[in-house]
Parts: C-alpha cells; sequence; structure tokens
C-alpha cells in the first residue's frame, strides 16, 4: 500500500524472478494468491532483482539503496543464527533513509535449529519477531483489509547499519560496538 509506481524496489532473493516479474507487470498474479490482494494497478517502473544463484546474483545489486526491499521466503531458509543476523544486517543497508523492508516467514520450509523453538509456530513467530527487533526500531505486521497477516511485517529504521554478533544466539543475542540511533549500544 501507499508505494509509487515510481519507487525503486528491489525483489532480495528473488529465486526465479516470479515476484519480481509481477511487479513488473510482466506476470500475473495469481487468483486468490497472497500477492494478488496487493497487485499493483499499475506496474512499477524501478524494480531490480537479486539472489545467489543465476541469473539474478548481480552482486552490484547490494551496493544500491530501495524505497522498499521485499524478502520473500528469504528469513526461513537461514540455516544459522548468524546468517540470519548477517541477512537482517543486509537488508538494513539496503534501504535509503525512508525505506521499508516487508518480510516473511512462511510454515515451512524453517531451516534454522539452532535457537528457534523446534516447536509452536506463535513460539516461532514471537522468536523472529524479537530477532528482527533487534536490528529494526519499526518492526510492524502487515494488514490487509485492516487484519494482520500472518508472519508477514514491514520494517524500517535500522539500529544499526553493521551489528558485531557476540556470544548469546538469537533472540538474546549482545552486541559489540555500533550506534543505536546516535547512543552507544550497551551489551
Amino acid at each position: 500500500d501507499n508505494v509509487d509506481k515510481d519507487t525503486k524496489i528491489l525483489d532480495y532473493g528473488a529465486g526465479k524472478g516470479f515476484q519480481t516479474r509481477r511487479l513488473q507487470g510482466i506476470e500475473e498474479y495469481a487468483p486468490g494468491g497472497i500477492h494478488a490482494e496487493h497487485a499493483p494497478d499499475k506496474p512499477f517502473t524501478d524494480v531490480h532483482a537479486y539472489d545467489t544463484s543465476p541469473p539474478y546474483n548481480d552482486a552490484s545489486k547490494l551496493d544500491d539503496k530501495y524505497g522498499v526491499v521485499m524478502a520473500s521466503n528469504v528469513l526461513n531458509v537461514q540455516e544459522t543464527d548468524q546468517d540470519l543476523h548477517e541477512t537482517l544486517n543486509e537488508l538494513a543497508s539496503l534501504i535509503d533513509d525512508d525505506g521499508k523492508i516487508v518480510v516473511n516467514f512462511p510454515a515451512t520450509p524453517r531451516k534454522n535449529k539452532e535457537s528457534m523453538p523446534a516447536e509452536g509456530k506463535a513460539q516461532q513467530r514471537e522468536w523472529l519477531t524479537n530477532t528482527i527487533s533487534e536490528h529494526f526500531n519499526s518492526v510492524k505486521p502487515i494488514q490487509v483489509k485492516g487484519q494482520n497477516l500472518p508472519n508477514h511485517w514491514e520494517l524500517s529504521k535500522p539500529k544499526t547499519k553493521s551489528i558485531e554478533k557476540q556470544d548469546g544466539g538469537v533472540g538474546g543475542a549482545a552486541y559489540a560496538g555500533g550506534t543505536v540511533m546516535g547512543t552507544e549500544q550497551s551489551t
């Protein structure tokens, strides 16, 4: 909602590019699909894609700033706490000052086995929300027709662009150095 069609958008973790092409107006949104309700009336004009594998593995995309970064099916496949923190740091580095990141956390697969609760979708959602909150000052559930969309968040206002992880793990990790909104971060 409220995203101008000329906003610079990055589809981070683009995979085969389905979402990228939908945002560009090249492919139709699936009827009844989660993204169908958000299909733009007009396609976006400045859409970019990045993934770790071809054809979208152009690392120069990570040197730019975007108004919106979409990371669909990305956080759930991070296998370690360190991978998750590094991904959140990278996402934070990609948005401009007023930028937003849209993430989801599908029920399957959920690959992190280090500190994510083994059972309970609500507990896993709370764990991820707490982890995200370590990196962003604004973590809002995404709403569709006035109702929260489970496992979908809008992130903004990164706490810091580079967080060094110390011992402690996700959800209770301690961080060294860095600045959080102009104040020294305590460990």
